[in-house]
């Protein structure tokens, strides 16, 4: 059996809650168009997302992918009973579930960013035009416009660069798992959190293909010298019929859990965020919720 390449960036644990009985509504934003796949297997996925490269320089397709597995895929639903179950008594809610849940949205977002913007699509632009760059400091005219003392300059720049492309190009090959999820990410988990539960009795909520919403904050913490502002609340969609915002209680006054009933307009309101947070693709779970959001942008 040929190893799986095609991992999701939302797993399909997460997918399969928005399955119709004739299947999925894809809906894509920049075509505005409605797909009807029967099947989660080609839903929010991308060639070796989760593949890495070994240290003896070989690709490995399966390490990562089975952590994914293992820490997201297994827990979804064991944290999301723990919501359901207590929709009528929501104190009793862990914060070990809420934490999972803020997690993961932040991780959502941050693989699914990854795919738009890469580190070698910063680099390549570089290092393709390093050898004509180089050619064009050893022409006459350089060399006459240029004084010596700042051609050698130039040249040592070029040289530095050259030698620190070709360390982080023989890193990257070591590396187990290649950064395909910033380590750092940790920092933007609050320490405790409450949340609302928007429930409705109908199928109202889109899935985005970057998991959820997350809003960052005024207040601002110090990273290794460095300032990041805190991330205020995180929402996921779920369920077509529950949607989950955490508030962190760093920003936040402490707060409880609470479940709330939206009404239309602010199941839209909710929906609009998602669309506008999604990159390029939502399920639907009810074809009228695209209509409004659509509706909206004219």
């Amino acid at each position: 059996m040929s190893t799986p390449r095609r991992h999701h960036y939302v797993p399909r644990v997460h997918i399969r809650h928005f399955k119709k009985l004739n299947g999925y509504q894809l809906f894509l934003k920049e075509e505005k168009e409605l797909r009807n796949p029967k099947s989660s297997k080609h839903i929010f996925v991308k060639k070796d997302l989760n593949t890495s490269g070994k240290e003896d320089g070989e690709k490995d397709f399966t390490s990562f992918e089975n952590e994914i597995t293992k820490k997201w895929d297994n827990n979804y639903n064991k944290y999301l009973k723990d919501v359901e179950l207590n929709l009528n008594t929501p104190h009793k809610i862990g914060n070990e579930t809420l934490l999972f849940f803020f997690e993961y949205c932040l991780i959502g977002r941050m693989r699914r960013l990854k795919l738009d913007l890469n580190v070698e699509d910063i680099i390549n632009p570089f290092k393709e035009g390093l050898p004509e760059y180089i050619d064009f400091l050893k022409t006459e005219d350089v060399q006459k416009k240029i004084s010596k003392e700042n051609l050698s300059d130039l040249k040592r720049i070029v040289e530095s660069f050259t030698k620190n492309l070709s360390k982080y190009e023989q890193n990257q090959k070591q590396v187990k798992y290649s950064a395909s999820i910033p380590s750092e990410f940790k920092m933007l988990l609050p320490s405790s959190c409450y949340c609302i539960l928007y429930h409705t009795k109908d199928n109202s909520f889109i899935l985005p293909d970057c998991t959820g919403v997350a809003y960052k904050s005024e207040h601002t913490f110090n990273w290794n010298g460095i300032d990041y502002n805190k991330v205020s609340f995180v929402g996921i969609p779920l369920t077509p019929n529950l949607f989950l915002e955490i508030r962190n209680c760093d920003v936040f006054d402490e707060g409880s859990n609470f479940l709330y009933q939206p009404d239309k307009r602010e199941i839209n309101t909710i929906n609009q965020r998602l669309f506008d947070f999604a990159f390029t693709q939502v399920l639907l779970s009810n074809p009228e919720a695209i209509k409004s959001i659509l509706n909206n942008q004219i």
